[in-house]
């Protein structure tokens, strides 16, 4: 069900999230622990790793997020900066972390999935956190979001608008739910 936003953006993202939750529900709600956990080489994630990622991903920014929606938000030195800054960071990263690999990098190190913190039942854990981020966007739907600037969770000399930031984090966690995908697919992934 459709409802009216300030933003326009706001709805394909909406209604990205819920293809994903279908996609994953869909995908891997009946997998069993150990196809969830299972690598196609050493090095590479398994379908729970790349959910971890994308949750631990997102939790990153929800900091900020929370600020937004809770009318806190206070630009710190390098969301200052003028809007070419943020937006050369923006457009970078909406490329280079969206949907489509275009090459392949080592995440940075407060976004790797860790053993610690695997799930056991990481859909439902995933699925919900998805929900969350819905909240969320809703939540911060009263801002323009193109004139909203967030700090890299990375870096803080990266800053981009709430608008890509969006974008972002949308196009990373397709990218990452159809890595999980493609485990599935490899001839040696274990048999239901």
């Amino acid at each position: 069900m459709s409802q009216s936003f300030h933003n326009v953006n706001i709805q394909s993202h909406l209604d990205k999230m819920e293809e994903l939750t279908a996609e994953v529900n869909n995908v891997f709600g009946d997998l069993s622990a150990q196809q969830l956990g299972w690598k196609p080489v050493k090095g590479q994630w398994s379908i729970r790793e790349c959910l971890d990622h994308i949750m631990t991903t997102h939790n990153q920014y929800y900091p900020q997020f929370d600020k937004i929606a809770d009318g806190r938000y206070d630009p710190a030195f390098w969301q200052k900066m003028p809007a070419f800054w943020h937006s050369f960071w923006g457009g970078q990263l909406v490329e280079y972390l969206g949907p489509e690999v275009k090459r392949k990098s080592k995440s940075p190190a407060i976004f790797r999935p860790t053993a610690g913190r695997l799930s056991q039942h990481i859909v439902k854990d995933f699925t919900d956190s998805l929900k969350l981020l819905t909240r969320k966007m809703i939540a911060m739907d009263h801002v323009d979001h193109t004139t909203v600037i967030i700090t890299s969770p990375v870096s803080r000399l990266v800053t981009y608008s709430l608008y890509d930031t969006l974008q972002i984090v949308v196009g990373h966690a397709e990218r990452h739910v159809n890595q999980a995908k493609r485990v599935t697919q490899q001839p040696l992934f274990p048999a239901r």
